[in-house]
């Protein structure tokens, strides 16, 4: 059986919609708080988002990428800003598949208070933010 190019898109495609609701599902299921009462469709704009900003870091493992996102909620939608966070975040020495858990690991209580962003949705894009009610 040979599959055609458009053919394995479409695998490639589902699968990625497939592991961004997995995604969404865990941050509703384990970050509830964090989230609010935020609409599914706005969650999957952040979502990804989310997966491009760490993408642009060099992280590619599904892993670290969720955990990436899930931080943007937890800490702050500009948690990577943080200098010492962000030279972590960028460490090509470290590899890929281990760059989110270095980071987590070795950026220190300090940076991660310093990385907190209480602006709530004015820290996120303008075009992520909610609409005000």
């Amino acid at each position: 059986m040979i599959l055609r190019e458009e053919q394995m898109q479409t695998f490639r495609e589902e699968s990625e919609r497939q592991y961004r609701q997995r995604v969404s599902a865990m941050l509703r299921r384990r970050y509830s708080k964090y989230l609010g009462d935020i609409e599914d469709d706005l969650l999957a704009e952040r979502i990804d988002y989310g997966m491009q900003l760490g993408q642009r870091f060099g992280l590619r493992g599904r892993s670290s990428l969720a955990t990436f996102v899930a931080l943007l909620f937890v800490v702050g939608p500009t948690f990577h800003e943080q200098p010492t966070i962000r030279r972590l975040l960028r460490d090509r020495a470290t590899p890929a598949h281990q760059r989110m858990g270095h980071a987590i690991d070795h950026a220190g209580a300090d940076n991660w208070e310093e990385a907190k962003d209480d602006r709530g949705e004015d820290s996120w894009p303008r075009s992520l933010r909610r609409e005000p009610v």
